[in-house]
């Protein structure tokens, strides 16, 4: 659990890649997803890093909304995208169970 009691008890879980099948457990607020050796700071975001060629060094963002009670994903990248059942993320977007 993370240090501030915020724990919604869901999980990352790659599906493709090097790191494919890795299981990241979602404990904090927000959440910057980007390439392990990009040296960009994390800006207060608790980091989950992929060794990937295809992931930006700032490549998105998940924040939590207490209201809907799940992840915003908002994509930052311009030259790699992001995808949620196989489509383009283009605009925020809520991420669903």
């Amino acid at each position: 659990m993370a240090r501030d009691g915020f724990d919604p008890g869901l999980q990352f879980v790659t599906t493709e890649g090097g790191v494919r099948g890795e299981v990241y457990t979602l404990s904090a607020r927000r959440i910057q997803l980007g390439r392990q050796d990009a040296t960009y700071p994390n800006q207060g975001s608790a980091r989950i890093s992929f060794p990937e060629p295809t992931v930006s060094g700032i490549h998105a963002t998940l924040e939590w909304d207490d209201n809907k009670q799940r992840y915003l994903l908002t994509h930052h990248s311009k030259s790699n995208h992001s995808l949620i059942d196989g489509k383009v993320v283009i605009q925020p977007q809520f991420l669903h169970v």
